[in-house]
């Protein structure tokens, strides 16, 4: 089937937005980001973090309550200065203080003899000790609980700035947070060398927001389209990763598809499984979430996995491939395509003929071409002009005479130079744009 004009400046604007990218197939790895990165093991069971969660009108993909810090429990109070006791439960076990010893020994000293000196910080060594034994393992009960809501205390402290550094658009390297689904490993063969491939193959963008009656932060997917991430691939000349990419891309806009959620494998195995039988002949499919098994290492063979991740990237020509889909969405639409465009995807037009005898090539390439500026602003003018003067300048003119008839004018060079869409010469160049200016006014 013949393509329309309108679907030729849709694949044009198509053929633009991947000329506008500017991939590094190196630039694929989880391990090597420098943003915002949480893995789904890291996040389930904090607490504080839920899930998927649906109210009418509404769904919030994961929301974080604003938690407080608990301090460890205090030890005894007779031995308090005997001990050094950390806030932090990730770092080191209480021990005992050196210093605090040392300092009820000097004050001892000034109350005991000598002789009696010796056995006093015996004593005072061994009561040390003795508090240490029976403190540590409270002191680790608390730390064990403690551990994870620290963890989300932190994943709410990041998310904030995120929000904070999302929302500001005068920053100098803007990002975006993304939620990635269908985390894979490959060592793609590139030539004799090979590359590390481990990134989610779908992306949904995201907001986040912040209650504020609660200070809970939530976080929501963007009113954008899913992604699908196979530009890795498709810079390293896969064989097949073009094609693939486009048919992944048509597979939620297909009729009844439900939108692609981390928490429906539904909504976005089918284009995992897709990708992993028809990118690597020795390609695999697995499905982790439901067992300990983690995201294998990059191999010799694509394994896409069911797994997610939540990062934050650099955000790279969005306003262009923005701008992009919406042009393209109007083409859908129906819109009526303006001449200039127009002329983009449309075949040559004949010569038209003007009333004075000339004719104007009407498929003037607007950048090559000497003259070619000229004859493009003269056959925009001159198109509505001539209608309604022609009569007028010229009341015994045809609207479209015939050309290049022996013993009229135009016939000779001049007729040769229109016959093989050539410019006119200078003073036929001139001659056409004074009509232009007289008919423009």
């Amino acid at each position: 089937m013949k393509n329309t004009p309108r679907q030729l400046l849709h694949n044009l604007l198509d053929y633009i937005r991947e000329q506008a990218k500017n991939v590094d197939p190196k630039g694929f790895r989880l391990s090597a980001a420098k943003g915002f990165l949480r893995r789904r093991p890291e996040l389930v069971g904090l607490p504080g973090v839920t899930f998927d969660l649906k109210v009418e009108g509404d769904h919030t993909w994961l929301r974080v309550e604003r938690l407080e810090a608990h301090r460890p429990p205090a030890p005894p109070q007779h031995a308090s200065d005997l001990l050094v006791v950390g806030a932090d439960p990730f770092g080191a076990l209480p021990v005992v203080s050196e210093a605090g010893i040392k300092s009820r020994i000097t004050r001892l000293r000034e109350r005991r003899p000598d002789d009696a000196l010796e056995a006093a910080a015996a004593e005072i060594r061994a009561t040390a000790d003795a508090t240490l034994k029976a403190y540590l393992p409270i002191w680790q009960a608390w730390a064990e609980g403690e551990r994870p809501r620290r963890k989300t205390i932190a994943l709410y402290a990041e998310l904030f700035a995120l929000k904070h550094q999302l929302e500001a658009e005068e920053t100098a390297r803007p990002q975006e947070l993304v939620w990635g689904i269908g985390v894979a490993s490959w060592n793609i063969p590139v030539d004799a060398d090979r590359i590390a491939f481990e990134y989610p193959l779908i992306t949904q963008a995201l907001e986040i927001s912040i209650d504020e009656r609660t200070m809970m932060l939530e976080v929501r997917p963007r009113a954008t389209d899913t992604r699908v991430e196979l530009d890795g691939f498709t810079a390293c000349a896969v064989i097949g990763a073009a094609e693939l990419e486009l048919a992944a891309k048509e597979h939620p806009k297909r009729p009844g598809a439900a939108p692609v959620t981390p928490f429906d494998a539904s909504s976005y195995g089918d284009i995992l499984r897709l990708v992993a039988g028809n990118m690597d002949s020795g390609g695999q499919y697995r499905e982790v979430q439901g067992t300990a098994e983690p995201v294998p290492s990059p191999g010799s063979n694509l394994i896409v996995t069911d797994e997610w991740v939540l990062l934050s990237r650099p955000r790279s020509n969005n306003y262009l491939f923005d701008d992009l889909r919406r042009l393209q969405e109007k083409l859908e639409a129906g819109v009526d395509i303006p001449s200039g465009p127009l002329s983009l995807v449309s075949p040559p037009f004949r010569r038209t003929c003007l009333p004075f005898g000339d004719s104007v090539p009407r498929a003037v390439d607007p950048w090559r071409g000497r003259g070619g500026r000229r004859w493009r602003h003269a056959r925009t003018v001159l198109s509505a002009a001539i209608q309604r003067r022609a009569s007028h300048h010229h009341p015994t003119a045809r609207a479209v005479p015939r050309c290049d008839r022996p013993g009229t004018a135009g016939h000779g060079q001049d007729s040769h130079n229109r016959q093989h869409h050539l410019p006119l010469p200078r003073e036929r160049e001139t001659r056409v744009g004074d009509l232009a200016r007289r008919a423009s006014t």
